[in-house]
C-alpha cells in the first residue's frame, strides 16, 4: 500500500508543478509580497532589522490572498477530476480509493508548502533589500541574539503548517463532496467567508481553525518587537482545535469518496 500511495503521489507532485494554477498562485504570491514591501514604512517595523517586516508579510499573505489559493487547490483535486471523468480511468488501475485520497491530501500538502515557502524566501529577499537582520536589542543591550530570532522563525515557519494543512484537508473534503470543482471552490471558499464574516457576531472563533492561520506568525512578531513571548500554551490550543478539524475533515471526505458512484 504504501509503495503505490508514494507511487500516486509522484504522480499527484508532477501534475502540481505542470499546472498553470501553482504559477499563477506564485505570481499571486509574489505581488503581495512586493506591494506590502512598497507600502510598509520604515517606522512601522524599527530601524534595527527586517524581522518585523517578515513576519507582517507572512500574517499579510496567509490572511487572504494565500489563503483563498490553498483552499481552492484542494478543492480542485478531486472534483476536477470526477467532473471530467479522469478518476475513473486512475480507479481502473489496481489501487484502492484510499491510496489515491491520501496521494490527493498529499499533493495538497506539497503545494501549500511550496506556496508557503516562496512567501517565506521572497519576503527575506525583499527584507534584505532595505532592512538588516541581527539580534533585537534596545539601549540596554541584546534582548534576543540572531541565533534565537531565526530559531523562532523556523518554529513559526513549522507551526504555520497546522493550520494550513488543516484548511488543505477542508477544501479536499469539500472537493469530495461535490462532483465539479466550480462548485466546490464556492463551497470551500463561501463557507470559509460567511464563517469568518459571522464570528464577528458569535463568539465562535476560538473554535475555528481559521482563527489560528496567522497564530505563529503574531508570536514571531513579538520575538522580532523584543517583547516577552510564549509559544505555550497557545499553540497547543492551535494543534487541539486543528487537530479535530482535520481528523473530522479527513475521515468525511475519505468516507464519501470511498462511497462514491462514479458511474454517476
Amino acid at each position: 500500500m504504501l509503495r503505490r500511495t508514494l507511487t500516486l503521489l509522484r504522480n499527484e507532485l508532477t501534475k502540481t508543478l505542470r499546472t498553470r494554477f501553482l504559477w499563477a498562485s506564485v505570481a499571486a504570491v509574489g505581488f503581495v509580497c512586493v506591494v506590502m514591501f512598497l507600502t510598509i514604512r520604515r517606522d512601522d517595523i524599527g530601524e534595527i532589522n527586517g524581522w518585523v517586516y517578515v513576519g507582517l508579510v507572512m500574517q499579510g499573505v496567509f490572511a487572504e490572498v494565500g489563503l483563498i489559493l490553498i483552499a481552492a487547490f484542494s478543492a480542485m483535486l478531486m472534483a476536477e477530476e470526477t467532473a471530467t471523468g479522469t478518476i475513473r480511468t486512475a480507479l481502473t488501475a489496481p489501487i484502492r480509493r484510499r491510496e489515491l485520497y491520501l496521494a490527493k491530501a498529499g499533493s495538497g500538502l506539497l503545494y501549500m508548502i511550496l506556496v508557503s515557502a516562496f512567501a517565506l524566501l521572497l519576503s527575506l529577499a525583499l527584507a534584505g533589500l532595505k532592512y538588516t537582520f541581527g539580534p533585537i536589542s534596545d539601549s540596554a543591550g541584546v534582548i534576543y541574539s540572531t541565533s534565537e530570532v531565526v530559531r523562532n522563525l523556523v518554529w513559526a515557519y513549522a507551526l504555520s503548517w497546522i493550520p494550513l494543512g488543516t484548511l488543505v484537508l477542508f477544501g479536499l473534503c469539500m472537493s469530495a463532496l461535490t462532483t465539479r470543482s466550480g462548485p466546490a471552490i464556492s463551497l470551500t471558499v463561501g463557507s470559509i467567508i460567511l464563517v469568518e464574516s459571522l464570528k464577528h457576531f458569535v463568539e465562535i472563533g476560538p473554535f475555528l481553525f481559521t482563527q489560528y492561520i496567522g497564530a505563529p506568525w503574531v508570536v514571531f512578531h513579538e520575538v522580532a518587537q523584543g517583547v516577552d513571548y510564549q509559544w505555550l500554551p497557545g499553540m497547543w490550543r492551535v494543534g487541539a482545535v486543528c487537530g479535530v478539524y482535520s481528523v473530522a475533515c479527513f475521515c468525511l471526505g475519505l468516507w464519501r469518496f470511498c462511497r462514491r458512484d462514479m458511474n454517476l
